[in-house]
């Protein structure tokens, strides 16, 4: 919650449980009660690993970014996690050129990832370290997202609604 910019005075929390097709804007709005009505949204995306069809996923995470970015109040966050990094970087790069020509009025901006320790606050020193270890170029290379390792790479990435 602290990394979406949610704390205790946030207020209130509602989570849904249940299926919805998220490619579909109208779906979606209809399950969250509208425009712009999301705080944060928390999502594991598809990572391609089963088929191997990068040029689908393109197509799915541009479907993704559109029915967020629909539902998502201008300031709000979201945090997912892919293995396919280079496929959701260009499908934002696209999604943000799109939105500023469109001109409508935001755009879903890739922010950086902060590591927080378990009292609350960024992690620095030993973590950072670690970070260096595993090569200073890959960490620049990839300064806003944060790579782990859980068998293969994925990376987490924060993404922002903010206005243009």
């Amino acid at each position: 919650a602290e990394l979406a910019g949610l704390g205790a005075s946030s207020g209130e929390v509602r989570v849904h449980l249940r299926g919805v097709d998220v490619t579909d804007r109208a779906a979606l709005e209809a399950f969250v009660g509208g425009r712009g009505t999301i705080d944060a949204i928390l999502t594991d995306l598809p990572w391609g690993k089963r088929e191997k069809a990068s040029q689908s996923l393109s197509k799915l995470y541009h479907f993704f970014l559109e029915s967020w970015f629909a539902v998502l109040r201008t300031g709000g966050s979201i945090v997912t996690v892919t293995a396919e990094h280079r496929t959701l970087s260009r499908a934002l790069a696209v999604f943000e050129t799109t939105c500023r020509k469109k001109r409508v009025g935001a755009c879903l901006k890739m922010e950086n990832v902060r590591m927080l320790s378990p009292s609350g606050g960024e992690v620095s020193g030993l973590e950072e370290d670690k970070v260096k270890q595993q090569g200073l170029l890959e960490a620049e290379r990839n300064s806003q997202m944060r790579k782990i390792e859980i068998g293969y790479h994925v990376y987490v990435f924060q993404i922002r609604k903010i206005a243009i």
